[in-house]
């Protein structure tokens, strides 16, 4: 993933990234967000899953670390409010379709819109790099309007190959080349 991304997490970018239901796209991020980790405190916030269950495969992906935090809040100010107080470098947000901001209701255009611009923008002013999960609609395209894809500096489609194959793709990357990586799913997680 950082070699898809031109260096990995760099500070003040936001980068969306998404795939079919059950592709391992949490598996990735969370796989990512610990090695992250390793520069720095990170952020994982989720609306899909309970804490309980990414602890779970953190641990079965040997990615679990001491500076990675999770929380179920998915308020755009509770998120950028615990960011702050860890002094995270990263944050990672599973999915952007669940964000609340504003008293909007979650998954709706003025919520993910409103959500993404906020936190992108406390991102680029804080040097913190944001990672946004999106679902995908029927047709495997990335929900939500399109000027989404414009408001961030890289998007990544993350797709099944032949097998346990995985294919990780810029589709637009402001920061270099429009890299691929192939990995394959194995017990522990992704592996190149």
């Amino acid at each position: 993933m950082d070699r898809v991304l031109s260096g990995g997490a760099v500070p003040g970018k936001a980068v969306a990234i998404y795939g079919e239901p059950g592709i391992g796209k949490s598996t990735l991020i969370g796989q990512w967000a610990g090695g992250v980790a390793e520069l720095g405190a990170v952020l994982y916030t989720s609306g899909e899953e309970a804490q309980g269950e990414i602890l779970r495969r953190q641990a079965r992906t040997e990615s679990q670390h001491d500076d990675l935090y999770i929380t179920e809040d998915c308020t755009v100010k509770g998120i950028i409010e615990s960011a702050t107080r860890i002094g995270a470098v990263a944050v990672v947000v599973d999915s952007l379709q669940t964000l609340v901001v504003n008293g909007h209701r979650p998954g709706s255009v003025s919520s993910v819109v409103l959500g993404l611009a906020e936190l992108s923008a406390w991102a680029k002013q804080g040097s913190v790099s944001v990672l946004f999960v999106f679902q995908v609609v029927a047709d495997g395209q990335m929900a939500g309007p399109k000027t989404l894809e414009h408001a961030v500096d890289a998007v990544l489609e993350f797709e099944a190959t032949k097998g346990d194959g995985r294919r990780l793709k810029a589709k637009k990357n402001r920061d270099g080349a429009q890299q691929t990586a192939r990995m394959r799913m194995g017990p522990k997680g992704l592996v190149s």
